[in-house]
């Protein structure tokens, strides 16, 4: 026989619903937490990516042309061509007071642009009376969608850039099947010489030849640009003139390897404008 104090025998038999009332107490302590402070915050929703509103992007530039163009003979034309974009709350000639030199735009095109609410403000870059301009234009959309330039425009500064960064090392492609089908393809692409490329390019590819051939006369050598993408570096022969090019080249392996896509696919769009 064992002797045990009367004590602890009834500690024993007791600590099953000691444990089970502790349990009960901290579930009842997280429940009274959950009651006061509320539940969770759900995770945050993932931010959309910004896309880019090509219309906005054309209305502006189409704005520019008109705003930087005068004929101080007939100054009604270029009223009559903002009056197609400027809001009528601004002032004549949206806010510019043409010279009495007749100017004209020699080229434009959109650098950049930023979407808040229903404002676009797109950066436009363009030539005209000798001078390089960069205008920030606010175009709003209403409601329904319509555009128009509600505020005047600003002049603004080109796009900062980085001088002296060097390109990032690639490494030599050591399949010499690849390497031959990659330069094999870019000649072909640049000589114009069409049955011959579509030996080489895969059952989806679409490729667009360029308008004028140009003849390759040395490469430089084939690197792996990025997972089935390599790159091929050359020189060519175009209207006299001597020109180093690179081209990025998307490829796949079948039986073989064949070239899906060469710099650039024809087929692909401008992400769709913010609704």
């Amino acid at each position: 026989m064992t002797a045990r104090s009367a004590w602890r025998v009834t500690l024993t038999a007791r600590a099953p619903r000691i444990v089970a009332g502790v349990v009960a107490a901290v579930v009842m302590v997280a429940g009274i937490r959950a009651i006061v402070t509320g539940p969770p915050a759900p995770p945050a929703a993932p931010k959309p990516l910004p896309t880019a509103d090509t219309g906005a992007a054309a209305f502006a530039e189409g704005f520019v042309r008109a705003y930087l163009s005068w004929e101080p003979a007939r100054p009604e034309l270029r009223d009559a061509q903002l009056a197609a974009y400027a809001s009528s709350e601004l002032d004549a000639g949206a806010g510019l007071e043409a010279s009495q030199r007749r100017q004209t735009v020699d080229w434009s095109t959109v650098i950049g642009a930023e979407t808040i609410g229903r404002r676009t403000t797109v950066t436009v870059a363009a030539a005209a009376g000798g001078r390089t301009w960069h205008l920030a234009v606010p175009v709003t959309r209403d409601p329904k969608g319509f555009m128009v330039v509600a505020a005047y425009p600003a002049i603004v500064g080109p796009p900062p850039t980085a001088r002296g960064d060097e390109a990032p090392d690639e490494d030599d492609v050591a399949d010499r099947e690849l390497a031959s089908v990659a330069e094999r393809a870019v000649r072909n692409y640049l000589a114009g010489e069409r049955e011959n490329l579509a030996a080489d390019l895969d059952a989806s590819a679409v490729v667009s030849l360029p308008v004028q051939p140009a003849r390759v006369e040395t490469i430089g050598g084939v690197t792996r640009a990025g997972r089935d993408r390599v790159a091929v570096a050359l020189t060519a022969r175009l209207a006299g003139a001597r020109m180093e090019l690179r081209y990025e080249l998307a490829v796949v392996k079948h039986e073989r390897w064949y070239v899906r896509s060469i710099e650039t696919d024809p087929r692909a769009r401008p992400p769709e404008a913010p609704r």
